[in-house]
């Protein structure tokens, strides 16, 4: 993880999981990190966590597939931070457990609107905001698919 101190990424999911495994490594190569969830309390004790590590880290509650309230968390984070470097797209959520013919059209909305849309409004926001700066790394992580990875770099040569 050359060129990563002091840097600025974006973690969203990083309350658990493959969000906080992200971010706890991000944090320990020197980045700023902007710790978005949906679970603020899960969020605080993520934090915690890693603030125990020395890292700064601020936290965002935050629903990915609201774009008005993306807008607003990305501007939230560049104000706490400056200009956001990475953007580590892992929110997503899962209906595991539950029979199919028993989840309702609604749950199903919120998956699709977690795991694909939010995905593509997250890099279309926050990498518009990078790429104004000249360069920025995303990647997105679906739920229980780490084989199903996207990653994008925006601008000229290695980020620095």
């Amino acid at each position: 993880m050359q060129h990563i101190k002091g840097k600025t990424a974006y973690v969203s999911g990083a309350a658990s999981g493959i969000g906080f495994g992200v971010a706890s490594a991000l944090a320990q190569a020197g980045a700023n990190i902007a710790m978005v969830d949906i679970r603020e309390d899960a969020l605080a004790e993520a934090r915690a966590r890693l603030h125990n590590l020395g890292a700064h880290v601020e936290t965002f509650v935050s629903d990915v597939s609201d774009a008005a309230m993306l807008e607003e968390t990305g501007a939230a984070i560049e104000a706490k931070f400056g200009p956001i470097h990475i953007v580590c797209n892992n929110a997503g959520v899962s209906m595991l457990g539950v029979r199919l013919e028993e989840i309702p059209r609604s749950d199903w909305d919120w998956v699709i609107d977690v795991n694909i849309k939010a995905s593509s409004t997250v890099s279309e926001h926050l990498s518009r905001a990078c790429g104004a700066m000249g360069k920025a790394a995303t990647s997105s992580t679906p739920p229980r698919s780490p084989a199903c990875r996207s990653t994008r770099t925006f601008g000229p040569g290695p980020m620095r």
